[in-house]
């Protein structure tokens, strides 16, 4: 038998640890319910303050693109990337809904005067897309002008 090979097949348990092996399969520790993929209970997003930083969850729209129709919005990813949400139809009530593109941008904090933020409540998500549809908007006037 070569001395630098070690066998770690089989470890005889001791009565003790036979008896701690035992009750630990016999008594189980409460399980979490998990969340189903497709399950979002209706969260909502609030609107950041003018003076404010965004912060990752945050929602906004392009200054310049806010009175388009069907301007996309952005989600803020992290305090540098932001994940775009293009209009993909309409609900019950004709507002638009926006579904989770795979794009992303980067954003710098001199540019906040460029973004209005937005609230908005999160209609469905199944992991790989979210779908969201705007509560409120900041309004412009409101917002410092640089």
């Amino acid at each position: 038998m070569d001395p630098f090979c070690l066998n770690f097949r089989h470890k005889r348990l001791g009565s003790d640890d036979e008896e701690e092996f035992e009750y630990r399969n016999a008594v189980s520790t409460p399980k979490k319910p998990k969340k189903s993929a497709g399950s979002v209970p209706f969260q909502t997003t609030s609107i950041v303050p003018a003076d404010q930083d965004f912060k990752p969850g945050d929602f906004v729209i392009l200054r310049d693109e806010e009175k388009h129709d069907k301007a996309p919005i952005w989600r803020f990813d992290s305090k540098t990337l932001v994940q775009r949400f293009n209009v993909s139809g309409n609900d019950e009530n004709g507002e638009y809904l926006y579904r989770s593109a795979n794009q992303y941008s980067g954003y710098i904090p001199t540019n906040r005067h460029k973004y209005v933020s937005i609230a908005v409540k999160f209609v469905s998500s199944d992991g790989a897309n979210t779908v969201v549809k705007i509560l409120k908007s900041m309004d412009i006037r409101a917002a410092p002008d640089p």
